[in-house]
């Protein structure tokens, strides 16, 4: 059945389902970026938006939405230009922003973009284009949410945006199981003490999971910046983990404080995060952190930098 036909049909192959908000436009951006590298184009996210939200959708056909988007905006884009992706929350819906810094469209362009059976030019080696703006739409639509042009003009690139409804449950019913089966065991490390430094009860949740899966690990917890540094005072662990959202300071500012009153020469640092941008993942090299992982938290990769770091 074609994409046309599928859709008129009443898309019957649509498995709505709760899905996480994050994790269709995490694989999307994976999957686009070497693009982007071959074209010279960077890719930024600022994700925290949909981080631990739900929203009700089919995980595959919000996947092939945003490689379409992404698709057009690493494909009509200037050289060296940039792609911004970025989500809010806004009225029970979450919103998916994807800017480019192209050319930009007229009032004219605008409406040929999302007309029937229209597809941009060139577009067709990226898997999920093939949908066209118009086909997306209507299949987002079809979740109950919509697809459509925030704001472009000639010069001033183009900023598209897909909304999906929000569940109203803010995290999984159970964050940390089924993350670790007994087939799939992670590196063994120890002994060694770990603090990590998370607001979000869903993600420090799956960090112990994965911390007591590890062998002989220490792992204490705190929600917030200050009693984080306090508690890496009073422990002095071998590693942090550390969000940069925290309630009171960003993460930048806990690693400032730690450079100023902790001996750092033991001690290293993994940030997890979903603020992905090229410039803070520099900035915050450039002050010493070990690793910077994004969220959502792979176990696996999360396993393995742990390991890396407290393995002599």
């Amino acid at each position: 059945m074609s994409h046309i036909s599928w859709i008129e049909a009443g898309s019957p192959g649509l498995e709505l389902a709760p899905v996480s908000a994050i994790e269709p436009l995490h694989q999307a951006l994976a999957m686009i970026r070497p693009l982007a590298v071959t074209r010279d184009i960077e890719v930024a996210s600022d994700l925290h938006g949909a981080v631990d939200r739900w929203v009700f959708s089919d995980a595959q056909r919000m996947r092939q939405v945003f490689l379409n988007l992404l698709g057009n905006a690493v494909k009509f884009n200037r050289p060296q230009g940039l792609v911004r992706v970025s989500c809010r929350v806004q009225a029970g819906f979450l919103r998916y922003r994807i800017t480019d810094t192209g050319p930009g469209l007229d009032a004219d362009e605008v409406e040929a973009v999302f007309a029937p059976f229209s597809r941009l030019q060139g577009a067709d080696d990226i898997e999920g284009s093939g949908l066209g703006l118009n086909l997306s739409r209507r299949l987002v639509e079809q979740m109950g949410g919509a697809v459509g042009l925030e704001h472009s003009a000639p010069g001033e690139g183009s900023t598209f945006y897909v909304e999906l409804p929000l569940l109203a449950r803010e995290r999984s019913p159970s964050a940390a199981e089924g993350f670790i089966s007994p087939v799939q065991a992670l590196p063994q490390v120890g002994p060694a003490t770990i603090v990590q430094i998370e607001d979000t009860v869903a993600n420090r949740e799956l960090v112990e999971a994965v911390v007591a899966a590890m062998g002989k690990v220490t792992l204490h917890s705190a929600s917030d910046g200050q009693s984080g540094l306090a508690l890496i005072e009073q422990v002095r662990p071998d590693l942090v983990l550390l969000d940069l959202n925290l309630p009171d300071m960003s993460g930048v500012e806990v690693v400032r404080r730690l450079h100023q009153t902790i001996d750092q020469h033991h001690l290293q640092v993994i940030v997890l995060s979903a603020d992905a941008t090229p410039r803070r993942i520099e900035q915050l090299r450039t002050m010493g952190i070990a690793k910077y992982l994004t969220k959502p938290i792979d176990v696996h990769n999360l396993a393995s930098a742990i390991s890396e770091l407290l393995t002599p």
